[in-house]
């Protein structure tokens, strides 16, 4: 499968293992319109209530939604919060639960408190148990887990603290995993992430990858990379993502960045599960096949979408790519570049910023369906897609006299107009070489009425590392099989 697939075309062959601490999530929505007489305190004029699977249950049921397969494995109570997690994970045919059960500890309950009009939080009140389990209880969980490895092909490690991944268990998991070639994926909590050594990829927020190495890291390229690399050292972990919060998503490698994303989110209601939704998203992804990096594309657009919507929200494979082509569709507001060096600066500037750059090229002459089919499911695949038009010299040396139909200024007017297309570029050789030499795109695409053989520049892009796509075209839609129409009526 080609890394620049819509995440909606790339399916997990495999199931999910996630183990980690279940919860409930609970919700209390409401107004508030005046203060307690018996005390200085808001009074919340509850309207609505909500309970949904949360923690390492909310990474399940995120996998769910994005039409993975999971087996979750965790530790609750003898009490009625674990049965009515049961019951709300039961929504979901695609998630085996695997509950190991202790009479000494209470089910994991979260419950927030939130202004409906604001989607502001007013208070959390936790109820739980998150003492380490009894050896006899731990062995059990790393029992029911061990079973469910053999049909699974990514093991996530949820981590929040409460209990249900001791240091043994951590490294159990962790070996009998990569024993069988199984990718570990970790969300991580505390400050001792030196037990999660062995584990493919950690995902720490800003805060935890401070605790984890003892300083402060601020919000700056240069020192998350640098924080990040102190981390690999410590733990041996090489790939290290790190959430950014509003400021997006960076991922390092061996110490050295490697992918630096922008947040996505146009709007924020609520921060709720968003981690477990990037945790979510890379697995399905990694559970397909998918290369890293486009794997934290696709979950930093999911954690766009969730952060959207009130509550823990898990977003489908739909509203990834939805997301993914909103995001290409933003462009500078002069889409027509009038140079070649123009060109090469526009397209740094997005490779600097962790984009991922398509171009695509032709005559356009007459603007038809099957043009507009081709360049959104190119955008749909890319952070910014530029198109390579040939000039009127250009079309008239290739196609005779007559042609363009319409002057290159009337078809960039209407090309510039679609949102799927971020840049245009117009050139009079006969072929985009050229452009596309200078441009380096990370994708090339060419409609699959072409060889691959056949496709001018794919030597100059896959020697660079990039990849070409063939998209699918409609064969009996073209410019001119619509120009002998038209003569012939």
């Amino acid at each position: 499968m080609g890394s620049g697939a819509r995440f909606g075309g790339v399916r997990p062959d495999r199931r999910v293992l996630v183990v980690g601490d279940l919860m409930l999530d609970r919700f209390v929505y409401g107004q508030v319109k005046r203060i307690s007489p018996e005390a200085s305190a808001m009074i919340l004029s509850s309207d609505a209530e909500e309970q949904m699977p949360g923690g390492a249950a909310n990474v399940a049921v995120n996998i769910a939604a994005l039409d993975g397969a999971c087996t979750l494995v965790g530790l609750v109570g003898e009490d009625a919060e674990a049965d009515l997690l049961r019951e709300a994970l039961a929504a979901w045919d695609s998630i085996a639960p695997r509950f190991a059960r202790d009479p000494a500890r209470r089910t994991t309950l979260k419950t927030r408190f939130v202004s409906s009009p604001h989607h502001a939080h007013l208070l959390r009140v936790d109820r739980e148990t998150p003492d380490v389990p009894s050896p006899e209880v731990a062995a059990r969980l790393r029992d029911l887990a061990q079973a469910e490895m053999a049909g699974c092909g990514v093991l996530v490690l949820s981590d929040y603290g409460k209990g249900a991944l001791s240091d043994r268990t951590i490294q159990d998991l962790i070996g009998m995993a990569r024993d069988r070639g199984m990718a570990v994926l970790v969300d991580p909590k505390g400050d001792r992430f030196e037990r999660y050594r062995g584990a493919t990829l950690i995902t720490p927020n800003l805060a935890e990858l401070g605790t984890a190495i003892g300083t402060d890291v601020p919000q700056d390229d240069g020192e998350v990379e640098a924080a990040a690399r102190a981390l690999s050292r410590r733990t041996g972990i090489a790939d290290v993502l790190v959430k950014r919060h509003a400021s997006g998503v960076h991922l390092v490698r061996s110490g050295q960045t490697d992918l630096r994303l922008p947040a996505l989110a146009r709007s924020v209601k609520d921060v709720s599960g968003a981690g477990d939704t990037i945790l979510s998203t890379l697995a399905v992804a990694i559970s397909a096949g998918a290369e890293l990096r486009q794997a934290v594309r696709w979950a930093n657009a999911a954690a766009a979408v969730v952060v959207g919507r009130p509550g823990t929200a898990a977003p489908t494979r739909q509203d990834v790519d939805d997301c993914l082509r909103g995001a290409a569709r933003t462009a500078p507001a002069s889409k027509v570049i009038p140079s070649l060096d123009a060109l090469v600066d526009r397209v740094q500037a997005w490779k600097r910023a962790g984009l991922s750059v398509g171009l695509t090229n032709g005559c356009f002459d007459l603007l038809h369906p099957g043009h507009v089919a081709l360049l959104a499911e190119a955008s749909g695949q890319v952070d910014r897609l530029v198109v390579a038009m040939n000039s009127d010299a250009s079309i008239r040396t290739l196609k005779g006299a007559t042609r363009p139909i319409m002057d290159a200024a009337s078809r960039a007017v209407m090309l510039t107009a679609l949102e799927t297309v971020s840049a245009l570029i117009v050139f009079d050789e006969p072929t985009p070489l050229r452009v596309i030499e200078a441009a380096a795109p990370h994708y090339l695409f060419k409609g699959s009425d072409y060889a691959m053989a056949d496709v001018v520049g794919r030597a100059s892009v896959e020697a660079q590392g990039g990849q070409v796509i063939l998209i699918g075209r409609r064969p009996e839609i073209s410019t001119t099989s619509i120009i002998r129409r038209i003569r012939s009526s």
